[in-house]
């Protein structure tokens, strides 16, 4: 996992601390190889199963995100 993920993890695990919102690091992030990333794609405020699966844009959302980002780029 490279070094900025790794950073990025440990800071979404402390801000938990201060803040009343839960911060969930999206575990996709530990799986890619970010020299082959072109786009990054933010979701905030996760929903009950993006926060269980600690994953963002999982379930419809992504299903529509999918088709119209893939249509257009």
């Amino acid at each position: 996992m490279n070094d900025i993920i790794i950073d990025f993890k440990n800071k979404c695990n402390n801000w938990d601390k201060y803040t009343t919102q839960e911060v969930v690091f999206n575990t996709n992030l530990e799986t890619i190889d970010i020299s082959k990333v072109k786009y990054i794609l933010v979701g905030d405020n996760p929903g009950k199963n993006e926060k269980v699966k600690k994953k963002y844009l999982i379930g419809t959302t992504m299903e529509l995100l999918s088709d119209a980002f893939l249509k257009n780029f």
